[in-house]
């Protein structure tokens, strides 16, 4: 399952970028159509195309787009890295998850065993004539040392 979420996420991380790029070939396309708009009233104003001033407001409208196609690739960058931390979160989480499957699997075969132990030596409540593998005795007399129980408030 977390393998699976993991390679959902890189896909998400592939699409994330492609979009990064579209966006930036779209602000691409729209700087164009900018540079074209301000060609054309400019040569409708009679400046000319070399002067300083028009020169100077290209110049600044082609550094402003370029900015905001950088900023687009990096968004799509940032969120693709999102994407592939969440993978490798969900791939820690899987193997995480086996561990603790492989944990509770010798847990519960240690337990069995315990169980299979205890069934054969361990307490009996009555006896049924076998000796007592404890040092104890069921009522807490041990033969050695004497009445061995708790009793609290005597």
């Amino acid at each position: 399952v977390r393998e699976y979420q993991a390679k959902a996420e890189e896909a998400n991380a592939g699409m994330a970028r492609a979009m990064g790029g579209r966006m930036s070939l779209e602000r691409r396309d729209k700087l164009n159509e900018v540079k074209g708009k301000q060609m054309a009233i400019a040569a409708a104003s009679g400046a000319a195309v070399d002067s300083p001033s028009i020169a100077d407001i290209f110049a600044a409208t082609d550094a402003q787009g370029n900015y905001l196609r950088k900023m687009e690739t990096a968004k799509g960058e940032q969120q693709a890295r999102g994407h592939l931390d969440k993978a490798a979160i969900a791939r820690v989480e899987g193997k995480a998850a086996f561990e603790r499957g492989k944990s509770a699997r010798t847990a519960s075969y240690i337990a069995a065993a315990s169980s299979a132990l205890s069934a054969k030596y361990g307490y009996d409540k009555k006896f049924k004539g076998r000796k007592r593998k404890s040092f104890f005795d069921e009522d807490g007399y041990d033969p050695e040392w004497g009445d061995t129980t708790v009793r609290y408030g005597e």
